[in-house]
């Protein structure tokens, strides 16, 4: 999991100064050769401005190009894009070639990039996306989509449940990880001068607790699954 900063206390959803995410991503999964490669929320927003729907596009095909592992899954993060009537904050869904796409469904300071950009949020429709990856089943979620439960309206379980955000926590009442599964949270929000700390935890006996990053750097967080 990336960490990195993408939001902070004052409603700044561009504070990555100059970086370029998109390298990044793409330096992380050669250096770290991670079955799974998680970034937070808005972790995609081209300096300020919303990305077009065609240089949306051109950015997934580049990140799925590091996918080529057979089972690697590249979620990174959020990108922020302008599409028919307004503005979008999803979350590809990269499994080496295939992509799909998760809509957030809530608002969570999406609404605060439209009202600057003079556009509407498009919200998506969906209750969470469920998915398969490496025959175990997945569930994402987009920050406050998780706070308001909006996947477990599903009322199904998932081996990974994940949760992109900046500022999100885990519940444990709406988590929705199958005994022994994990709920993953990538987050990246700047709180008091630290970012807030990913999460990765295990459902034990029906009760979520923390396990430790096998790598912790300032940028980057390794943790080892079993599945």
């Amino acid at each position: 999991m990336l960490k990195h900063e993408t939001g902070t206390q004052h409603g700044d959803r561009n504070p990555m100064h100059g970086k370029n995410p998109l390298e990044i991503i793409l330096k992380a999964a050669e250096e770290y050769n991670p079955d799974i490669l998680l970034a937070p929320e808005f972790f995609l927003y081209n300096g300020g401005k919303p990305y077009s729907r065609k240089e949306k596009k051109e950015i997934e095909k580049e990140i799925a190009g590091k996918a080529e592992k057979e089972g690697r899954l590249i979620i990174p993060g959020t990108i922020i894009w302008e599409g028919f009537l307004g503005i979008y904050n999803t979350a590809p869904i990269i499994d080496w070639t295939n992509i799909s796409e998760y809509h957030k469904a809530t608002d969570g300071g999406t609404s605060q990039i439209a009202i600057r950009d003079k556009l509407r949020v498009k919200y998506g429709k969906e209750s969470g996306r469920l998915f398969k990856w490496r025959n175990l089943d997945l569930g994402i979620e987009i920050c406050s989509d998780h706070s308001v439960g909006t996947i477990m309206q599903r009322k199904e379980k998932a081996d990974i449940h994940i949760i992109v955000g900046c500022g999100a926590t885990i519940y444990d009442n709406k988590a929705i990880a199958k005994p022994n599964g994990y709920v993953l949270l990538c987050d990246g929000l700047y709180h008091e001068r630290e970012l807030t700390s990913n999460k990765a935890m295990i459902n034990s006996r029906h009760i979520l607790q923390d396990i430790k990053p096998i790598v912790h750097t300032p940028t980057e967080e390794l943790y080892e699954l079993e599945l």
